[in-house]
């Protein structure tokens, strides 16, 4: 699909490229998926956590938003690739309650991946991902 909403915890990518093998309970400050209040989210999201999705037909889509939550202020740039070229950036803000932050994305035709990289200070959690 190229436009919609989808859970966060659809990834198929998530890490900060030095996460060491083992569980979440031995490494408590790993980007992982969590639940409460009735929903499941990413959380423990810090700088240069990379969350990827594959694969979306971005036909029609032109923005992307992110309903986030957190103690944490920088950006979530938007790739198609890891480590790929950022399209845009969201910047975020510390909040306590979710929030939908959004940025005008001009996608490359065709199927490809989304990947998100946060790259600031704190810690914010990813509920879902919007495209329009």
């Amino acid at each position: 699909p190229g436009k919609g909403r989808f859970p966060a915890v659809i990834c198929c990518n998530l890490t900060n490229k030095h996460m060491p093998h083992g569980s979440n309970k031995k490494h408590k400050n790993l980007p992982c998926v969590s639940s409460g209040e009735g929903k499941q989210f990413i959380t423990n999201i810090r700088n240069h956590t990379w969350i990827g999705y594959k694969y979306f037909d971005f036909q029609g889509a032109g923005t992307v938003a992110l309903t986030i939550r957190g103690k944490a202020s920088g950006v979530m740039q938007i790739c198609t690739e890891l480590d790929g070229t950022p399209l845009a950036q969201i910047k975020i803000s510390e909040t306590a309650d979710w929030r939908e932050w959004e940025a005008v994305v001009g996608f490359p035709p065709g199927k490809r991946g989304l990947f998100l990289h946060f790259q600031g200070k704190g810690t914010l959690d990813l509920l879902e991902i919007q495209l329009m």
